[in-house]
């Protein structure tokens, strides 16, 4: 696995099982897929762990953490939520 973006993801579901276990059990089970959108985000679609590339590559590592305890905690199904 020599994708830094991969890297990123796999970094911060590891960190999540440590600082915030219910969510990180709930992240962990996710599979990371690379998807093209419109809207970038990172989203839980089903087993998967769907993700915008560019999006990723803009946040922090503690940023991307955060957002992965935003979906694994409170079950969001978007992150960021999505306007109505």
């Amino acid at each position: 696995m020599q994708d830094p973006i991969y890297k990123a993801i796999v970094a911060a579901k590891i960190g999540l099982l440590f600082s915030h276990p219910a969510a990180g059990h709930a992240i962990a089970a996710l599979q990371p897929i690379e998807v093209s959108r419109s809207r970038p985000g990172v989203k839980a679609v089903g087993d998967t762990l769907q993700f915008d590339r560019e999006y990723v590559r803009s946040l922090t590592p503690n940023e991307l953490k955060d957002h992965l305890v935003v979906l694994g905690e409170r079950g969001e199904a978007t992150w960021p939520p999505l306007n109505k």
